[in-house]
């Protein structure tokens, strides 16, 4: 009821602030090189908490239409980064299996255990790599973009992304 008695600029006006915070989240994701950019995507969801927290007509509409973009970017790219660990877990076992150690470094696996390295998905460097004794740590930096030396946080904002939590076997 209430569009049908709302001025169509007011819609029109909401329309647009839903398609100019779109542009900007899909500017905080960089797809060439499947990079995520945190401190861009969580610029963006303090500058949006502020401006919908008044009232405008111009905007209320978008206020409650948004999807919380900034929890979901955290979960794709700690997924992916997992994933991407999962797939370097699993090189590094065959390496293990082949030769009774873990590899110095991860450019050892190419090109016989991998066709190619994933790289972290908030650097877009390599994912952090080092041998332990019998054992590996495998971790990318995570949302805070930090190098914590493989220690994970207790949320996804936190430390590192560590493979296995602790790392390795």
């Amino acid at each position: 009821m209430l569009f049908m008695v709302m001025p169509q600029g007011w819609i029109h006006q909401n329309m647009a602030a839903v398609t100019f915070t779109d542009q900007k989240w899909i500017n905080a994701l960089d797809y060439t090189n499947n990079v995520v950019h945190p401190r861009q995507i969580d610029s963006l969801f303090s500058e949006l908490q502020s401006a919908f927290t008044h009232f405008s007509p111009y905007t209320f509409i978008a206020a409650t239409s948004i999807p919380n973009f900034q929890k979901a970017t955290q979960v794709l790219a700690r997924n992916q980064s997992l994933a991407d660990q999962a797939l370097l877990a699993c090189a590094l076992e065959r390496y293990h299996l082949a030769n009774g150690h873990y590899p110095e470094t991860l450019e050892a696996l190419t090109p016989r255990f991998l066709e190619k390295l994933p790289h972290d998905i908030i650097t877009g460097q390599p994912l952090r790599y080092r041998r332990t004794e019998g054992q590996f740590v495998l971790y990318s930096v995570g949302w805070n973009e930090s190098d914590d030396g493989g220690k994970a946080g207790k949320t996804n904002e936190d430390g590192d992304w560590v493979w296995g939590g602790s790392g390795g076997r």
